[in-house]
């Protein structure tokens, strides 16, 4: 996932990788990802759904 995301890999764990695409400040290290506002959430767990489907979709793909 860091890499799809980032392009590079990297220590932090998938939460704070997910919520780098809305709350850049996150990869400089932990921050309160339940102190961020519902809206900013939302918008991290579609992020987070989207990411599922291309992996999901990607499998599909390379099992036919």
């Amino acid at each position: 996932m860091c890499q799809r995301v980032l392009g590079r890999h990297t220590g932090l764990s998938w939460p704070y990788v997910i919520a780098s695409l809305e709350v850049p400040e996150a990869l400089s290290g932990p921050c309160d990802l339940n102190g961020l506002d519902s809206d900013t959430q939302l918008r991290m767990i579609d992020r987070m759904l989207a990411l599922i489907r291309e992996f999901a979709d990607a499998g599909d793909v390379s099992s036919r």
